[in-house]
């Protein structure tokens, strides 16, 4: 298999025609929020790693302050909040163009609520345009 198929941990096929990906807003956002769960995956890494180095440290007796004044960085709070930040940006692209991929479909507002599970506003919203 292909080495770009099977980069990170969540492969992805090719698509089945070629520019399917500049047709298809959904599917573009589908493999964003894929790239955006990869680098999510290599943060959220570090974030365990470091956050074991500390419980060494302090196992090993340094004060709370020793550690907060080593300076490492990023701190681990700092790598969390961009990881959020990043699913919650592509989360809410892909979602936005799911919506208007299903309402493209012929699926009903009330029905395209029911299955996010949220209200008819929340989609009306979703697939306002100015958004």
């Amino acid at each position: 298999m292909d080495d770009d198929q099977q980069a990170g941990p969540f492969p992805v096929p090719p698509p089945r025609s070629p520019g399917l990906e500049v047709a298809d807003p959904t599917l573009a956002s589908l493999t964003a929020l894929v790239a955006q769960a990869e680098e999510s995956v290599r943060l959220l890494t570090l974030v365990g790693d470091r956050a074991g180095a500390l419980v060494r440290r302090r196992l090993a007796g340094d004060s709370y302050t020793e550690i907060i004044e080593s300076k490492e960085r990023p701190f681990i709070v700092e790598v969390i909040t961009t990881a959020m930040a990043g699913m919650g940006e592509v989360g809410g692209q892909y979602r936005r163009a799911q919506a208007r991929a299903l309402r493209a479909e012929g699926v009903s507002v009330p029905d395209i609520a029911r299955l996010f599970g949220v209200s008819r506003q929340r989609v009306s919203a979703l697939l306002d345009d100015r958004v």
